[in-house]
């Protein structure tokens, strides 16, 4: 191990039209293939999921 960590995120749940009970697939993404728009998207649902501000 070279001490980095590797995380994903779930990028999609569901389509608009289903509800969240009716997820069939889970799309994981590895952090190195996500852009840097797709990082920052990310970055701010997180944020206001813990009810932080972004820095």
């Amino acid at each position: 191990m070279n001490g980095t960590r590797n995380w994903c995120t779930l990028v999609d749940v569901h389509p608009e039209s289903q509800t969240a009970g009716s997820v069939d697939i889970l799309r994981l993404t590895l952090q190195s293939e996500l852009t840097g728009d797709e990082l920052e998207h990310i970055a701010q649902k997180v944020s206001r999921r813990a009810g932080r501000p972004m820095p």
